[in-house]
């Protein structure tokens, strides 16, 4: 699978909450950087963090992708993320950050994982 099939089956797998389809795009060692600076780190404990939040279903997504830097070996691609989720009370909250994906192609395999994400606010003016 090529790099642009990759990410848009990740993103898919996010938006339509599938565990295995996601999974199959993150590579066992990966590490993720949440929004409040929380590491999250190795398939298992991802798995256990996105099981539980697609269990969530009150909450949407949408992404546009800002920027990709291709190599052979590796991709970053930089998404404006905007999210919409509803707090404990039941009031719908809405905010905007950065996600950073670095994906890295499997010598062996020749597909595409996910072995970096970074959340980022965006910083508003």
């Amino acid at each position: 699978m090529n790099f642009n099939d990759t990410l848009a089956s990740h993103l898919d797998s996010i938006k339509n909450r599938d565990i295995e389809s996601y999974l199959a795009t993150v590579s066992e060692s990966a590490i993720i950087i949440m929004l409040n600076g929380t590491k999250i780190e190795g398939k298992p404990a991802i798995k256990t963090l996105h099981t539980n939040w697609f269990e969530d279903t009150d909450w949407s997504i949408d992404f546009k992708i800002a920027n990709i830097l291709e190599s052979k070996d590796s991709t970053l691609a930089c998404l404006a993320v905007s999210y919409t989720d509803k707090d404990a009370s039941g009031n719908t909250i809405k905010f905007s950050y950065w996600l950073s994906l670095l994906f890295h192609k499997n010598i062996d395999s020749g597909n595409w994982q996910l072995v970096f994400d970074q959340n980022t606010n965006i910083k508003e003016n």
